[in-house]
């Protein structure tokens, strides 16, 4: 019987008796790991499906020859276990291929067929994957094809830690360990290839106060870096904040210029991580091995799937860049670093105009999150929905009851400017004063020049065809809008002087008028003229 029958044949038993669910999985790996080490012929299991599921004597036995010839990743994907793990296949493909092409792999087969099957643990190549309990099947049958290499596992799951050596009972080449990849010394060894996708997207920051940024994809990829062996690769998956950030992100991209090279910065195509996550995301490939070029890709997704996301991907973009031209620059972000390839934003960040970081000359902060709404409270809250083109409209707003002295931190002055950090369209406006207070809500960023910026300028600039380049450059989403305002900070503005910008504001109004007043004429003489045609047909 093929594995496609055994499968379905679980199905069907699932079904009648109920079982499903990542606990009872577990359970009966459980199970079938403590008769697997003891030998005792599915005694524990058996034993266990009967007191749980009550399942009949006639399908008792069956059931528990069927799971035990079949591994835990393919169960699971029956189990409705989070189908096919966290980690997207189009994403462990490439560390597959590059494990299958390395020239170092080559050399290890030749030397397995030396010593007839057989190598030595020194002689072994070795490759550390992460948080497998992430993965999906794709591991093992990754791990089953290269006999000759050894792999190093860690899991952060103590349960499926536990039940590894039953997991991957057919894998004598592998190894387990039970550790946080965002603690120093999780490990002592060093590797040839390392793989991770860490934890990106949350709150929190790792406990250890060592590492140059306390994020953790970021912590992970300080701490994975020191376990490379000479010419040694790692492949992660870090969020796009990382390529443009500062603070702390410059300060660890500097430190891995100064340290070590990069081999390929690939930007990832959107809902890589569907349903999971919709944060943009980078594969970078870091290295001790001498290298003057880094290879820059940008993926397309070609086949996507409504339960796994993107399945299948392309390049679409391809380049190589000097390591030396990268350390002139104060991004890694692939649109920004290809700006040759667009001559609108070439010619923005070659000109002479001063460019300052938009944290210097105003302050930035987010909206209010409010979850009462009061239609006779005294504090009006501005929506995404209530800005258009034309400005805000505050005949539509919503209100909430609450005193000006709790609300001061997000009370919004005259001049502000409002832009919208999630949603599917990038809105920009400015804040007039109003006779009642108000407050932007938690979608919109406020940010607030300083004497030297002003923002009707700042507006300008935004809504300019440059400026919605640069914010989709830091954008953390990838279809939908999501912008974080400590990254807004670092966006670069021309700054010329209030002269410069009063004209350029008088310039705009001055035709944003004269375009206004030339679209009613038209309406109005288009409506009589269907008027007047009308009238002639009747």
């Amino acid at each position: 019987m093929n594995k496609k029958d055994i499968l379905s044949q679980i199905k069907k038993l699932n079904s009648a008796y109920n079982i499903k669910g990542s606990d009872n999985l577990l359970e009966i790996i459980e199970n079938l790991a403590i008769d697997y080490r003891n030998e005792k012929s599915l005694k524990n299991t058996s034993k266990y499906l009967k007191n749980k599921f009550n399942i009949r004597e006639t399908d008792l036995e069956k059931y528990a020859e069927l799971l035990e010839k079949v591994n835990y990743f393919e169960l699971r994907e029956i189990f409705d276990s989070f189908e096919n793990g966290f980690i997207p296949e189009i994403v462990f493909r490439q560390f597959e291929e590059k494990l299958e092409k390395s020239d170092a792999r080559k050399v290890l087969i030749t030397e397995c067929e030396k010593h007839s099957g057989s190598i030595m643990e020194s002689d072994a190549r070795k490759v550390l994957i992460t948080e497998c309990e992430k993965h999906s099947g794709s591991i093992m049958e990754l791990i089953s094809k290269n006999e000759g290499v050894h792999f190093t596992l860690t899991f952060t799951n103590k349960r499926l830690y536990d039940l590894a050596d039953y997991i991957f009972k057919d894998c004598p080449n592998t190894t387990f360990v039970n550790t946080s990849i965002y603690e120093y010394g999780f490990i002592s060894a060093k590797f040839d290839y390392i793989f991770s996708v860490p934890v990106f997207g949350v709150r929190d920051k790792v406990k250890d106060e060592s590492f140059i940024s306390r994020q953790h994809d970021l912590a992970a990829l300080e701490n994975l870096l020191l376990h490379l062996n000479p010419n040694g690769d790692l492949f992660i998956v870090l969020t796009a904040d990382f390529t443009f950030g500062g603070g702390e992100k410059q300060s660890l991209r500097r430190f891995i210029l100064d340290m070590y090279n990069i081999e390929e910065i690939s930007e990832l195509p959107d809902k890589t991580f569907y349903p999971h996550s919709a944060v943009k995301t980078y594969l970078m490939i870091f290295t001790t091995k001498t290298l003057d070029e880094i290879v820059l890709k940008k993926y397309e997704c070609t086949r996507f799937s409504k339960n796994s996301g993107c399945i299948a991907m392309k390049a679409v973009q391809e380049d190589l860049l000097f390591k030396s031209e990268l350390e002139e620059k104060s991004t890694w972000n692939i649109d920004i670093i290809n700006a040759e390839n667009d001559e609108e934003l070439l010619r923005y960040l070659t000109s002479q105009n001063k460019k300052v970081a938009l944290k210097d000359y105003a302050e930035i902060f987010r909206g209010k999150a409010v979850s009462k709404k009061d239609p006779t409270g005294n504090i009006g809250v501005i929506n995404i929905a209530n800005i258009d083109e034309l400005g805000i409209d505050y005949s539509g707003l919503d209100y909430i009851e609450e005193t000006e002295r709790k609300a001061s931190r997000y009370l919004l002055e005259n001049g502000d400017v409002l832009i919208s950090s999630r949603g599917t369209i990038l809105k920009v406006a400015i804040f007039s004063e109003q006779t009642f207070p108000c407050i932007p809500s938690s979608n919109l960023i406020v940010i607030r020049p300083n004497d030297g910026l002003l923002g009707k300028y700042l507006k300008i600039f935004l809504e300019s065809s440059i400026g919605i380049k640069l914010l989709k450059s830091i954008q953390r989403g990838t279809t939908v809008v999501n912008i974080n305002y400590k990254d807004l900070g670092q966006l670069e503005i021309p700054l010329l002087s209030l002269e410069e910008q009063k004209e350029i504001i008088n310039k705009y109004e001055e035709e944003m008028n004269q375009y206004k007043t030339t679209i009613e004429v038209a309406e109005k003489r288009w409506e009589e003229a269907k008027i007047n045609i009308l009238e002639r047909m009747l």
